[in-house]
Order: structure tokens, then sequence, then C-alpha cells
């Protein structure tokens, strides 16, 4: 198993082997990755959006790739234009703020690898709160971004927010309700909302309860299944798996742990160690740490040469998939237009850059 980690201005990876997990400590040399560079180096390194069947999205100030780290081949995919600034829209419209939220599935209906893109916009108008949405994906088979239907929740800003498992992107969303007032209010974290990366669909997987105790709740994939962490203010966080998928009666408890051990208010799951599911890596704080299920146990896990927290950490597996560019070729020789990322077929997409969709299947234009 391999773990990629992301400290800036560096990625880092590191290998687990499974059959570890009857060691006492875990100590691992990192391996520094020489990610494809650009034109611009005053950044401060990549963001790893995800990472998906091999292949990892990162992005840059002015674009993102699709990588693959283990055949050293990517593709540039060019920014759409964000419709909020064009001068069409209202002065009153361009005062709203936005955040986006963006994962990497694979559609396994098409063989294609596709971006998902929500751009969660909101606003305060005349006292009454406002939110809105846009959704584009991006098709590493046709080389383009589209617009699809609204994302019909308010989707909560956060890193690694999203979930692939069983062909969909899972996201923490809440109910969008219109007050007294004329203006919107949502629940916290109610929801888990699934993407489905080949019908392009939304679906309400789960409605979350963490009943009469507060709790932040937070998403992750443990031996291919949903997993749901409920961390609650008591100090303790509960891990569930949803066996069956889609059924709301199959959530069970795998393990609980209590944080006060770690000193972190949230913890997630990376991936099990071992076949017999006796250990488990989880992330807390930027840090990796190892839990042993049957002695409610921590196990030292120790990078050398590093001290310092990660901004994400995430399972890369081995790919054989071949890009279209290799590593290391010079950007600068790359076709680009005045923007300085690369051509887009236009055949199918408008000024923007995002292809239209027709009216029966998404929003209006």
């Amino acid at each position: 198993m391999k773990l990629i980690l992301s400290q800036e201005p560096s990625l880092f990876s590191i290998y687990v082997n499974n059959n570890e997990s009857n060691i006492s400590q875990l100590t691992f040399e990192p391996e520094i990755l020489d990610y494809p560079r650009t034109c611009n180096e005053t950044f401060f390194g990549p963001k790893i959006v995800g990472s998906c069947r091999g292949l990892l999205c990162l992005n840059f100030p002015d674009f993102s790739i699709l990588w693959n780290p283990s055949t050293k081949t990517h593709v540039k995919i060019p920014e759409p234009k964000n419709d909020f600034e064009s001068d069409s829209v209202s002065e009153e419209r361009k005062k709203w703020g936005f955040y986006v939220v963006q994962g990497l599935g694979y559609d396994e209906i098409n063989d294609d690898y596709k971006i998902i893109r929500v751009y969660q916009y909101f606003c305060n108008l005349n006292g009454a709160k406002k939110f809105d949405s846009k959704v584009l994906v991006y098709s590493l088979k046709s080389g383009s971004w589209k617009r699809v239907a609204d994302f019909p929740y308010f989707v909560h800003f956060g890193v690694m927010n999203d979930v692939f498992v069983n062909g969909a992107l899972h996201f923490k969303v809440s109910d969008k309700k219109r007050n007294s007032e004329g203006g919107d209010t949502f629940d916290s974290d109610n929801m888990i909302v699934a993407f489905d990366v080949s019908n392009e669909t939304y679906k309400v997987v789960t409605r979350l309860v963490c009943g009469k105790m507060k709790c932040q709740l937070d998403l992750g994939v443990l031996d291919g299944h949903l997993c749901l962490v409920r961390n609650f203010d008591f100090g303790v966080a509960q891990f569930l798996v949803m066996k069956e998928y889609g059924v709301n009666l199959s959530w069970t408890e795998l393990f609980c742990v209590r944080r006060g051990d770690t000193c972190f208010s949230r913890l997630r799951p990376i991936s099990y160690l071992g076949d017999e599911k006796k250990q488990v890596l989880l992330e807390g704080g930027g840090e990796i740490l190892c839990f042993d299920v049957e002695s409610k146990s921590f196990k030292d896990f120790e990078i050398d040469g590093i001290d310092e927290e990660f901004e994400v950490i995430c399972v890369c597996m081995e790919s054989e998939v071949v890009l279209g560019r290799v590593d290391g070729n010079d950007d600068n020789k790359m076709e680009t237009n005045e923007e300085g990322v690369e051509r887009v077929s236009t055949e199918t997409t408008n000024e923007e850059g995002v292809e239209r969709v027709s009216t029966e299947t998404g929003p209006k234009q």
C-alpha cells in the first residue's frame, strides 16, 4: 500500500506492507515525489484534490493535472471560467462569495476518469442569507468540462470532504430551507449525498444522526465500505461502516477510539493493516496513527526526517495507466492560449470552455 503525503511545497510517498501489522513500532523512509512542474514556481506547491485507481488530481494556481506517479505521466487540465466574473452577471450577484469542493472518481461504464467540482456560492442580501451552487464535470476521455444539474444541497467546505466508493463521490451536506425572511437556512451536516460518476446524478445515501450528543462527522473508506466517523464532544470517535451500500440498517460499529489518547479533536480512517484487520491506520491533525482494535492502544508510527503535520494524507494504488505527457517534458512548449493553459477542443464548448447540457437533463442555460 502506498500513501501520498502533502506538506507544502513537497509531496512524499511511503510504502506500507500490510504484513507489518505485527511489528510493535513502524518507521518509514519517505520518498520525495518529483511531481510535474509548472511554468510558475512562485506558489507553495500543489493541492491534492483526490486519489482514484492510481491517479492523483493536483491543483495548481491556474489549472489542475491528473498524474500517475507510477508511470510518471500526466494530463494538464484547464480551469473553466467562473461565470460570476462575466459581464452579463449583475453587480449584486458579483458580490457573492464562493468556495470549491471537488473530487476525483472513475466511471466504470464509460472507462473514464472524472473530476467533479462543486462551486458553493453564498451571500447576505439585505440581511437574508442566500446559497446557490454550480457543478462542473471534467471528463478525461473527452478532454473538456461540462455543466451538470446544480447541487441541490448545501455542501460544506473541508479538506478531503469527498469520498469515492461504489462508483460515486460522497459529500457531507445539509438541507437548504427557506426561512420567513426569504433567506436560506441549513442544518449542520445532516446527510450523505452521492454523485454517481457514471450517470452524473445525485441521491441521498443516508441521513445522519448524532442523537442528543454533539458530534462532528467525517467520511472515509475502510475495507471497501463507506465509513462514517462520529467525533463526539466528550472525546470518543465512533467508526461505523455501511455493510450493505444504500441500506441504512446495515450501519455497523467497528470500533471506538478515545481521542484523549491522541490529542486530536477529529479522526478519520486511512486503511487496515493486515488481513486480520486488528490494526488500522488513522489520520488525526495531519499525523498518521496506528490503532490496535483489540487492545485499544496506539503503536508508534514514525516517518524519518519529518516531524511537521501533513496537509493531506491519501492512499494511492499502483496503476499502469499512461496519460498524455511524460513527466519532465518542458511545459513551456505546450500548446497554450493567452491564459497559459492547454487548449481544449471548442467543438462542444461555449466561450467559457464549458460543454453545454440539454435543458432536459441539466440546468437551463
